[in-house]
Parts: structure tokens; sequence; C-alpha cells
């Protein structure tokens, strides 16, 4: 089930620019690019940068903390990091991955952002066949780092401490 919410009037945003606006009980970037509207998270998944105080080009987000770069239109990564040290270090303790998007639509002169029950994009997401999970019943919860993660996890419990005609449970941690 989704709904839209009313965030800003129209007038409020000129053309190449954004701001922070809090609805449903998060904090969302809303940006303008021409005629068209984009919402997505306001804060950068590196470091919790708030991405309304960066600078915006076109489409592209520059996180003032670190310099990540994000595609408003569809929260995709354009560049993880600015570069140096801080991007090879980044890199090793945290991987990319994208913002979640909100469909946005205008009507009457408000600017309106729709909430849903779903998966942010660029995460792997798991259940807990039907048990209680450590952070309540029935929860859908996050598995960090998607699928590259989830490949390194299994390419190192099978060479330290599982066979590979083994597979283990949650249990074992």
């Amino acid at each position: 089930m989704s709904k839209f919410t009313e965030v800003a009037k129209t007038e409020e945003l000129k053309s190449g620019t954004m701001k922070k606006v809090s609805a449903e009980g998060r904090e969302i970037l809303l940006a303008r690019v021409g005629d068209k509207y984009y919402a997505t998270d306001d804060r950068c998944l590196h470091r919790k940068g708030d991405l309304s105080q960066g600078k915006l080009e076109g489409t592209v987000v520059t996180c003032p903390v670190h310099g990540s770069q994000f595609d408003v239109s569809t929260g995709q990564v354009v560049r993880w990091l600015k570069g140096g040290l801080m991007s090879k270090l980044g890199g090793a303790f945290k991987m990319s991955r994208a913002l979640r998007v909100y469909n946005v639509k205008v009507e009457d002169g408000k600017v309106l952002v729709e909430f849903l029950c779903a998966a942010p994009r660029g995460q792997l997401y798991f259940s807990w066949a039907g048990k209680a999970s450590p952070w309540g019943k029935n929860r859908v919860d996050p598995f960090p780092g998607g699928i590259k993660w989830t490949r390194t996890l299994a390419q190192s419990l099978r060479s330290t401490r599982y066979p590979s005609n083994s597979t283990p449970s949650l249990n074992n941690f």
C-alpha cells in the first residue's frame, strides 16, 4: 500500500535547487531539475552526510562530507568517495549502494511524494522464514552490502571454518 504526501509547494524550489523536507518520519532530499522533481533519502550512505547541504549539478548531488555522488533521478552511485586515501579506506570498510528514491508527482501547485512499504534500492533483503527475527516479529531485515558482501562472506566461511558441503546457520555465530 502506498500514499502520496505533500512535501512542498512548487514555488518553493527553482530549477537546479534542492532542499531537505521531513515527511512520514523521514528526511527527504527534494530536488528540482528543469520542470522535474526528484526525491531521495537525504543522508549519504557512507557517513550520513546531509545531502541537501551538498552541491547539485544536473541530476547529480555531491555529499558535502566525503564527495560521494548520487544521481537523484535513479538513486544510483555516480562516484563512491572522492578519491585518494579516503576512497581506498572507505571502500574497504563500507561498500557503495544506491539511495532510496521516491515517486514524485505535482498536482495543483503541490509536490507530492509517494511512500511505499518497499525495500530501498541497492540492498538485498531477507526474511526469517516466518520466525521472529532478533529485531522484531515477522520483520524483513536488511542484509547490508548486497550481493558482493554476501559472496565475500560465503568465500570467507568456505575457506576458514566450514567445509564446502555444509551450510552454516545463524546459530553458529
